[in-house]
Protein backbone atom coordinates (compact mmCIF):
# COMPACT_ATOMS: atom_id res chain seq x y z
CA UNK A 1 0.00 0.00 0.00
CA UNK A 2 1.34 3.64 -1.15
CA UNK A 3 -0.67 6.06 -1.88
CA UNK A 4 1.75 7.92 -3.80
CA UNK A 5 3.48 11.37 -3.73
CA UNK A 6 0.39 13.39 -3.27
CA UNK A 7 -0.65 11.70 0.05
CA UNK A 8 2.58 11.97 1.50
CA UNK A 9 3.09 15.58 0.80
CA UNK A 10 -0.75 16.70 2.12
CA UNK A 11 0.43 14.31 5.05
CA UNK A 12 3.49 16.90 5.95
CA UNK A 13 1.36 20.01 5.42
CA UNK A 14 -1.56 18.21 7.40
CA UNK A 15 0.47 18.18 10.41
CA UNK A 16 0.99 21.87 10.37
CA UNK A 17 -1.93 22.08 13.11
CA UNK A 18 -3.18 25.61 11.89
CA UNK A 19 -3.08 25.53 8.45
CA UNK A 20 -5.57 24.55 5.60
CA UNK A 21 -5.35 22.82 2.88
CA UNK A 22 -6.31 23.38 -0.29
CA UNK A 23 -6.31 20.63 -3.19
CA UNK A 24 -5.97 21.53 -6.40
CA UNK A 25 -6.80 18.12 -7.66
CA UNK A 26 -10.10 16.01 -8.81
CA UNK A 27 -12.87 15.46 -6.23
CA UNK A 28 -11.33 12.26 -5.23
CA UNK A 29 -8.39 13.44 -4.23
CA UNK A 30 -9.56 15.78 -1.62
CA UNK A 31 -11.96 13.03 -0.73
CA UNK A 32 -8.48 10.27 -0.09
CA UNK A 33 -6.66 12.77 1.63
CA UNK A 34 -9.67 13.86 4.07
CA UNK A 35 -10.15 10.09 4.81
CA UNK A 36 -6.57 9.42 5.82
CA UNK A 37 -6.16 12.86 7.44
CA UNK A 38 -9.30 12.70 10.11
CA UNK A 39 -9.64 9.04 10.53
CA UNK A 40 -8.29 9.80 13.89
CA UNK A 41 -10.45 13.06 14.77
CA UNK A 42 -13.17 13.95 12.64
CA UNK A 43 -13.17 17.15 14.27
CA UNK A 44 -10.05 18.62 12.17
CA UNK A 45 -11.21 19.21 8.91
CA UNK A 46 -8.95 21.86 7.78
CA UNK A 47 -9.06 20.90 3.83
CA UNK A 48 -11.08 22.22 0.39
CA UNK A 49 -10.70 21.27 -3.06
CA UNK A 50 -11.02 23.12 -6.32
CA UNK A 51 -12.83 20.07 -7.36
CA UNK A 52 -11.41 19.73 -10.70
CA UNK A 53 -14.49 17.98 -13.03
CA UNK A 54 -13.92 16.76 -16.89
CA UNK A 55 -15.11 20.75 -17.68
CA UNK A 56 -11.75 21.43 -15.91
CA UNK A 57 -10.19 19.27 -17.12
CA UNK A 58 -10.56 19.99 -21.09
CA UNK A 59 -10.65 23.71 -20.66
CA UNK A 60 -8.62 24.11 -17.39
CA UNK A 61 -9.00 24.50 -13.90
CA UNK A 62 -7.85 28.73 -13.17
CA UNK A 63 -11.29 29.36 -12.73
CA UNK A 64 -12.58 27.42 -10.11
CA UNK A 65 -8.91 27.87 -8.21
CA UNK A 66 -9.31 31.50 -8.02
CA UNK A 67 -12.68 31.07 -6.36
CA UNK A 68 -11.95 28.53 -3.99
CA UNK A 69 -8.81 30.20 -2.77
CA UNK A 70 -11.04 33.60 -2.36
CA UNK A 71 -13.23 31.68 -0.60
CA UNK A 72 -10.83 29.66 1.67
CA UNK A 73 -8.64 33.33 2.32
CA UNK A 74 -12.34 34.80 3.56
CA UNK A 75 -13.46 31.94 5.19
CA UNK A 76 -10.80 31.08 7.43
CA UNK A 77 -9.42 33.38 10.44
CA UNK A 78 -6.03 34.60 9.75
CA UNK A 79 -5.16 34.60 13.40
CA UNK A 80 -6.54 30.83 14.16
CA UNK A 81 -5.34 29.49 10.56
CA UNK A 82 -2.41 31.84 9.64
CA UNK A 83 -1.19 29.33 6.88
CA UNK A 84 -3.00 28.24 3.68
CA UNK A 85 -1.26 25.53 1.48
CA UNK A 86 -1.86 24.72 -2.13
CA UNK A 87 -1.41 21.17 -3.52
CA UNK A 88 -1.45 21.15 -6.89
CA UNK A 89 -1.86 17.61 -8.19
CA UNK A 90 -1.38 15.67 -11.58
CA UNK A 91 -4.20 16.79 -13.57
CA UNK A 92 -3.27 20.56 -13.50
CA UNK A 93 0.42 19.89 -13.29
CA UNK A 94 -0.17 17.92 -17.06
CA UNK A 95 -2.68 20.46 -18.21
CA UNK A 96 -0.52 23.47 -17.39
CA UNK A 97 -2.91 25.54 -14.88
CA UNK A 98 -0.99 28.77 -14.29
CA UNK A 99 -0.80 28.32 -10.13
CA UNK A 100 1.86 30.81 -9.86
CA UNK A 101 0.27 33.29 -11.85
CA UNK A 102 -2.99 33.10 -10.00
CA UNK A 103 -1.52 33.33 -6.67
CA UNK A 104 0.37 36.56 -7.84
CA UNK A 105 -2.57 38.15 -8.74
CA UNK A 106 -4.54 37.74 -5.48
CA UNK A 107 -4.28 39.58 -2.44
CA UNK A 108 -4.06 36.54 -0.16
CA UNK A 109 -3.94 38.12 3.75
CA UNK A 110 -2.11 34.45 5.39
CA UNK A 111 0.70 32.85 5.05
CA UNK A 112 0.58 30.79 1.56
CA UNK A 113 2.68 28.25 -0.02
CA UNK A 114 2.57 26.17 -3.71
CA UNK A 115 3.43 22.61 -3.78
CA UNK A 116 3.45 20.59 -6.61
CA UNK A 117 2.86 17.13 -5.79
CA UNK A 118 1.97 15.21 -8.29
CA UNK A 119 1.28 11.70 -7.49
CA UNK A 120 3.31 9.70 -10.51
CA UNK A 121 6.53 11.66 -9.26
CA UNK A 122 7.69 9.42 -6.13
CA UNK A 123 6.18 7.27 -3.56
CA UNK A 124 4.83 8.50 -0.27
CA UNK A 125 7.95 8.62 1.53
CA UNK A 126 9.38 11.30 -1.37
CA UNK A 127 5.92 13.31 -0.95
CA UNK A 128 6.50 13.31 2.46
CA UNK A 129 10.28 14.67 2.33
CA UNK A 130 9.32 17.00 -0.55
CA UNK A 131 6.74 18.60 2.10
CA UNK A 132 9.12 19.24 4.49
CA UNK A 133 11.70 20.98 2.17
CA UNK A 134 8.86 23.20 0.86
CA UNK A 135 7.36 24.27 4.47
CA UNK A 136 11.17 24.77 5.13
CA UNK A 137 11.09 28.18 2.72
CA UNK A 138 8.67 29.55 5.44
CA UNK A 139 10.76 29.19 8.35
CA UNK A 140 14.08 31.71 6.95
CA UNK A 141 11.93 34.65 6.45
CA UNK A 142 9.73 34.11 9.79
CA UNK A 143 11.97 32.67 11.79
CA UNK A 144 11.97 34.35 15.53
CA UNK A 145 15.85 35.36 15.15
CA UNK A 146 15.22 37.14 18.55
CA UNK A 147 14.59 34.44 20.33
CA UNK A 148 17.50 32.19 19.20
CA UNK A 149 19.79 35.18 19.59
CA UNK A 150 18.11 35.84 23.18
CA UNK A 151 18.68 31.65 23.45
CA UNK A 152 22.17 32.51 22.50
CA UNK A 153 23.19 35.80 24.62
CA UNK A 154 21.89 33.84 28.04
CA UNK A 155 24.21 30.85 27.19
CA UNK A 156 27.08 33.52 26.60
CA UNK A 157 26.34 35.21 29.95
CA UNK A 158 26.15 31.60 31.68
CA UNK A 159 29.29 30.86 30.44
CA UNK A 160 30.72 33.84 31.61
CA UNK A 161 29.35 33.59 35.07
CA UNK A 162 30.91 30.30 35.31
CA UNK A 163 34.21 31.07 33.88
CA UNK A 164 34.23 33.60 36.56
CA UNK A 165 32.95 31.46 39.37
CA UNK A 166 35.36 29.04 38.44
CA UNK A 167 38.19 31.15 38.73
CA UNK A 168 37.13 32.51 41.98
CA UNK A 169 35.97 29.82 44.07
CA UNK A 170 37.19 26.43 45.38
CA UNK A 171 36.81 23.07 43.80
CA UNK A 172 33.62 22.48 46.07
CA UNK A 173 31.93 25.33 44.47
CA UNK A 174 33.06 24.05 40.87
CA UNK A 175 31.51 21.14 42.04
CA UNK A 176 27.90 22.73 42.83
CA UNK A 177 27.99 24.40 39.71
CA UNK A 178 28.77 21.56 37.46
CA UNK A 179 25.61 19.78 38.95
CA UNK A 180 23.49 22.83 38.17
CA UNK A 181 24.60 23.20 34.56
CA UNK A 182 23.86 19.09 34.21
CA UNK A 183 20.28 19.76 35.08
CA UNK A 184 19.76 21.93 31.96
CA UNK A 185 17.00 21.41 29.94
CA UNK A 186 18.36 19.90 25.95
CA UNK A 187 15.42 20.92 23.73
CA UNK A 188 14.77 18.45 20.47
CA UNK A 189 12.62 18.47 17.73
CA UNK A 190 11.02 15.55 16.54
CA UNK A 191 11.02 14.60 13.50
CA UNK A 192 8.89 12.04 10.79
CA UNK A 193 5.74 11.88 13.78
CA UNK A 194 2.21 12.66 12.13
CA UNK A 195 -0.98 14.28 13.16
CA UNK A 196 -2.78 11.08 11.58
CA UNK A 197 -0.44 8.34 12.93
CA UNK A 198 -2.68 5.97 15.17
CA UNK A 199 -2.50 6.62 18.42
CA UNK A 200 -0.02 9.47 18.43
CA UNK A 201 -1.55 11.82 21.21
CA UNK A 202 -1.33 8.84 23.43
CA UNK A 203 2.31 7.67 21.91
CA UNK A 204 3.50 11.80 22.45
CA UNK A 205 2.36 12.20 25.82
CA UNK A 206 4.63 9.07 27.13
CA UNK A 207 7.80 9.67 24.78
CA UNK A 208 7.03 13.84 26.49
CA UNK A 209 6.64 12.00 30.25
CA UNK A 210 10.06 9.96 29.65
CA UNK A 211 12.11 12.71 28.36
CA UNK A 212 10.95 14.98 31.41
CA UNK A 213 12.45 12.26 33.37
CA UNK A 214 15.84 13.05 31.66
CA UNK A 215 16.00 16.39 31.46
CA UNK A 216 14.96 16.80 27.99
CA UNK A 217 11.84 18.68 26.50
CA UNK A 218 10.36 18.29 22.68
CA UNK A 219 10.47 21.97 21.33
CA UNK A 220 8.59 20.73 17.93
CA UNK A 221 6.80 17.77 16.77
CA UNK A 222 6.66 17.45 12.58
CA UNK A 223 4.25 17.04 11.50
CA UNK A 224 2.25 17.37 14.93
CA UNK A 225 3.03 20.93 15.85
CA UNK A 226 1.49 24.72 15.14
CA UNK A 227 2.41 26.96 12.36
CA UNK A 228 4.60 28.86 15.19
CA UNK A 229 6.30 26.30 16.66
CA UNK A 230 7.27 24.75 13.13
CA UNK A 231 8.53 28.24 12.45
CA UNK A 232 10.53 28.08 15.57
CA UNK A 233 11.79 24.61 15.33
CA UNK A 234 15.74 26.67 14.57
CA UNK A 235 15.41 26.83 18.58
CA UNK A 236 16.44 22.75 19.18
CA UNK A 237 19.33 21.64 20.11
CA UNK A 238 19.21 18.52 18.37
CA UNK A 239 17.22 16.81 15.34
CA UNK A 240 15.76 13.64 16.51
CA UNK A 241 14.57 11.41 13.04
CA UNK A 242 12.05 8.67 12.98
CA UNK A 243 12.21 7.03 10.05
CA UNK A 244 11.37 10.48 7.79
CA UNK A 245 11.97 13.51 7.39
CA UNK A 246 15.82 13.37 6.95
CA UNK A 247 15.98 15.88 4.16
CA UNK A 248 14.40 18.42 6.25
CA UNK A 249 17.32 17.55 8.70
CA UNK A 250 20.07 17.78 6.34
CA UNK A 251 18.92 21.66 5.63
CA UNK A 252 18.51 22.42 9.17
CA UNK A 253 21.85 20.97 9.38
CA UNK A 254 23.01 23.28 7.40
CA UNK A 255 21.63 26.42 7.43
CA UNK A 256 21.24 26.35 11.04
CA UNK A 257 24.01 24.08 12.42
CA UNK A 258 21.84 21.46 14.53
CA UNK A 259 23.02 17.84 14.54
CA UNK A 260 20.44 15.29 13.98
CA UNK A 261 20.25 11.49 14.99
CA UNK A 262 18.33 8.18 13.45
CA UNK A 263 16.53 6.68 16.17
CA UNK A 264 13.79 3.61 15.72
CA UNK A 265 10.11 4.16 17.36
CA UNK A 266 10.16 3.88 21.23
CA UNK A 267 8.70 0.69 21.01
CA UNK A 268 8.90 -1.86 23.82
CA UNK A 269 11.19 -1.23 27.11
CA UNK A 270 14.81 -1.97 25.52
CA UNK A 271 13.32 -0.38 22.37
CA UNK A 272 12.74 2.96 24.64
CA UNK A 273 16.55 2.38 26.32
CA UNK A 274 17.90 3.00 22.58
CA UNK A 275 15.60 6.01 22.43
CA UNK A 276 16.68 7.51 25.21
CA UNK A 277 20.62 6.56 25.31
CA UNK A 278 21.19 7.41 21.24
CA UNK A 279 19.29 11.27 22.40
CA UNK A 280 21.20 11.40 25.28
CA UNK A 281 24.47 10.57 23.73
CA UNK A 282 24.46 13.97 21.89
CA UNK A 283 24.36 15.97 25.20
CA UNK A 284 27.66 15.89 26.92
CA UNK A 285 26.27 18.50 29.42
CA UNK A 286 23.00 16.17 30.36
CA UNK A 287 22.47 14.58 33.65
CA UNK A 288 22.41 11.29 32.48
CA UNK A 289 25.03 11.18 29.99
CA UNK A 290 27.14 8.95 32.45
CA UNK A 291 26.27 5.20 31.93
CA UNK A 292 25.82 4.11 35.29
CA UNK A 293 23.36 7.61 36.04
CA UNK A 294 21.53 6.97 33.41
CA UNK A 295 20.90 3.00 33.95
CA UNK A 296 20.10 3.74 37.54
CA UNK A 297 17.65 6.12 36.67
CA UNK A 298 15.89 4.29 33.94
CA UNK A 299 15.17 1.26 36.28
CA UNK A 300 13.51 3.49 38.48
CA UNK A 301 10.94 4.44 36.08
CA UNK A 302 10.05 0.33 34.80
CA UNK A 303 7.87 -1.34 36.46
CA UNK A 304 7.85 -5.09 36.34
CA UNK A 305 5.07 -6.27 38.63
CA UNK A 306 1.91 -6.35 35.91
CA UNK A 307 4.20 -8.43 33.65
CA UNK A 308 4.78 -11.02 36.12
CA UNK A 309 1.14 -11.37 36.73
CA UNK A 310 0.81 -13.16 33.29
CA UNK A 311 3.78 -14.53 33.17
CA UNK A 312 2.33 -18.14 32.16
CA UNK A 313 0.29 -16.34 29.19
CA UNK A 314 3.72 -14.48 27.87
CA UNK A 315 5.77 -17.74 28.24
CA UNK A 316 3.10 -19.16 25.42
CA UNK A 317 4.24 -15.88 22.96
CA UNK A 318 7.48 -17.55 22.65
CA UNK A 319 8.23 -18.52 19.46
CA UNK A 320 4.81 -18.23 17.91
CA UNK A 321 5.26 -16.72 14.38
CA UNK A 322 3.62 -13.91 13.41
CA UNK A 323 3.96 -11.27 10.47
CA UNK A 324 4.39 -7.52 10.74
CA UNK A 325 3.38 -4.69 7.88
CA UNK A 326 4.08 -1.33 7.77
CA UNK A 327 6.35 2.26 7.15
CA UNK A 328 9.37 3.19 8.95
CA UNK A 329 7.62 1.25 12.25
CA UNK A 330 7.85 -2.10 11.10
CA UNK A 331 11.25 -2.66 11.55
CA UNK A 332 10.87 -1.38 15.58
CA UNK A 333 7.83 -3.29 16.09
CA UNK A 334 9.57 -6.36 14.68
CA UNK A 335 12.77 -5.72 17.08
CA UNK A 336 10.65 -5.53 19.99
CA UNK A 337 8.05 -8.72 19.62
CA UNK A 338 11.17 -10.82 18.92
CA UNK A 339 13.61 -9.51 21.28
CA UNK A 340 11.23 -8.76 24.18
CA UNK A 341 8.50 -11.16 23.40
CA UNK A 342 10.72 -13.65 22.36
CA UNK A 343 8.11 -14.44 18.82
CA UNK A 344 8.95 -15.78 15.59
CA UNK A 345 9.26 -12.78 12.44
CA UNK A 346 8.03 -14.77 9.45
CA UNK A 347 7.48 -11.91 7.28
CA UNK A 348 8.75 -8.06 7.92
CA UNK A 349 7.76 -5.91 5.18
CA UNK A 350 7.50 -2.23 4.16
CA UNK A 351 4.78 -0.73 2.65
CA UNK A 352 5.15 -0.57 -1.14
CA UNK A 353 6.88 -4.28 -1.03
CA UNK A 354 4.90 -7.25 -2.65
CA UNK A 355 3.98 -8.80 0.73
CA UNK A 356 0.32 -10.19 0.27
CA UNK A 357 1.12 -14.03 -1.27
CA UNK A 358 4.40 -14.65 1.56
CA UNK A 359 2.08 -13.58 4.30
CA UNK A 360 -0.52 -15.68 3.10
CA UNK A 361 1.86 -18.47 2.26
CA UNK A 362 3.15 -18.41 6.07
CA UNK A 363 2.50 -19.69 8.95
CA UNK A 364 1.48 -16.36 10.65
CA UNK A 365 -0.72 -16.60 13.85
CA UNK A 366 -0.94 -13.10 14.22
CA UNK A 367 -0.63 -10.04 11.83
CA UNK A 368 0.57 -6.67 13.01
CA UNK A 369 0.19 -4.04 10.60
CA UNK A 370 -2.82 -0.83 9.78
CA UNK A 371 -6.07 -1.60 8.38
CA UNK A 372 -5.32 -2.30 4.91
CA UNK A 373 -4.32 -5.74 6.41
CA UNK A 374 -7.72 -6.89 7.52
CA UNK A 375 -8.11 -8.74 4.80
CA UNK A 376 -5.23 -10.66 5.01
CA UNK A 377 -6.16 -11.19 9.08
CA UNK A 378 -9.31 -12.52 7.70
CA UNK A 379 -8.16 -14.49 5.11
CA UNK A 380 -5.75 -16.24 7.69
CA UNK A 381 -8.12 -16.13 10.39
CA UNK A 382 -6.13 -14.73 12.46
CA UNK A 383 -5.89 -11.55 14.95
CA UNK A 384 -4.87 -7.86 13.81
CA UNK A 385 -3.02 -6.08 15.52
CA UNK A 386 -3.20 -2.18 14.63
CA UNK A 387 -0.57 -0.32 15.12
CA UNK A 388 -0.03 1.92 12.13
CA UNK A 389 -0.97 4.33 9.67
CA UNK A 390 -3.36 4.55 8.43
CA UNK A 391 -6.07 3.15 10.62
CA UNK A 392 -9.96 3.99 9.61
CA UNK A 393 -11.70 0.86 11.53
CA UNK A 394 -10.47 1.22 15.17
CA UNK A 395 -10.52 4.61 16.68
CA UNK A 396 -8.01 5.84 19.69
CA UNK A 397 -9.57 8.19 21.85
CA UNK A 398 -7.44 7.87 25.38
CA UNK A 399 -4.15 9.69 25.71
CA UNK A 400 -2.99 7.20 28.32
CA UNK A 401 -2.84 3.67 26.38
CA UNK A 402 -0.24 4.34 24.31
CA UNK A 403 2.16 1.69 22.29
CA UNK A 404 5.02 3.85 22.54
CA UNK A 405 7.44 4.19 25.66
CA UNK A 406 7.52 1.69 29.14
CA UNK A 407 3.43 2.56 29.88
CA UNK A 408 3.28 1.87 25.96
CA UNK A 409 4.84 -1.53 25.99
CA UNK A 410 2.59 -3.00 28.52
CA UNK A 411 -0.42 -1.74 26.91
CA UNK A 412 0.87 -3.71 23.53
CA UNK A 413 1.26 -6.81 25.47
CA UNK A 414 -2.00 -6.43 27.06
CA UNK A 415 -3.73 -6.14 23.56
CA UNK A 416 -1.09 -8.56 22.08
CA UNK A 417 -2.10 -11.20 24.72
CA UNK A 418 -5.96 -10.32 24.65
CA UNK A 419 -6.19 -10.82 20.68
CA UNK A 420 -4.48 -14.49 21.01
CA UNK A 421 -7.03 -15.44 24.46
CA UNK A 422 -9.81 -14.40 22.63
CA UNK A 423 -9.09 -16.83 19.60
CA UNK A 424 -9.09 -19.92 22.46
CA UNK A 425 -12.63 -21.02 21.41
CA UNK A 426 -16.12 -21.55 22.79
CA UNK A 427 -16.88 -20.80 26.53
CA UNK A 428 -20.54 -22.10 27.66
CA UNK A 429 -22.25 -21.45 31.18
CA UNK A 430 -24.23 -24.68 31.96
CA UNK A 431 -26.96 -24.52 35.23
Amino acid sequence: MDAGKYFGTFRACYGIKDAIILNHAPVGCNWGTMIYGTSQNLNDLRMSSSIMHEQEIVFGGENTLKETLISMDSNYDSVKNPLLVLLVGDIPSIIGDDVSGIIEDLDIEKDHIVINAEAFKGDAKKGYEDGLLNLYSLIPKNFDKEVKDNNNTNNNTNNNTNNNTNNNTNNNTNNNTNNTNNKSTNLINLIGVSIDDYKIEADLKEIKRILKEFNIEINCVISNCTYSEFLNSPNADLNVVIGQGFEFAKIMQKEHDIDYISVNYPYGIEGTKKFLKSIISKFENNAYFDEKAFELKYDSLVDYEPYKKVSVYMNGLYSVPVSVIGDHKAESMAEFLSQELGMDMEIVANYGDDYKQAVLSSYSTMIFGSSFEKGLSIDLDVPLIRYTYPVFDNVSLCDNIPYAGINGALCLVEDILNAALSRCGKFEFKM
